[in-house]
């Protein structure tokens, strides 16, 4: 799989960036765009330097909130956010999982 460049007007740039003053210009996308615009998306973050109760929760997060149809979305750094995004692509559904970055 390989990064995908989108810019703020093309159609499957999220919609609810826009709505923020300062959105990013571009993304870079790796994992199923098509759930960029979903309705329910969260972001779980934390430490990069985690404890292994955080680690545990961070996964088990993910998991559950997959299982409701929930996007997990991640700039996937090192730590508990790579780690809740792991969870939810492992655990659950993997067309419930999206990874963008902003550079």
């Amino acid at each position: 799989m390989e990064y995908v460049k989108i810019e703020y007007t093309d159609p499957i740039y999220p919609k609810n960036l826009l709505q923020i003053k300062d959105y990013p210009k571009e993304l870079y996308i790796l994992g199923n765009s098509e759930l960029l615009n979903k309705q329910h998306k969260v972001s779980i973050i934390g430490s990069r330097d985690c404890t292994e109760y955080g680690r545990k929760y961070a996964n088990w997060f993910a998991k559950e909130l997959s299982k409701k149809d929930i996007c997990i979305v991640s700039g996937l750094a090192i730590g508990i956010d790579a780690i809740a995004h792991n969870g939810a692509i492992k655990n659950s559904r993997k067309n419930n999982s999206c990874i963008r970055r902003r550079v």
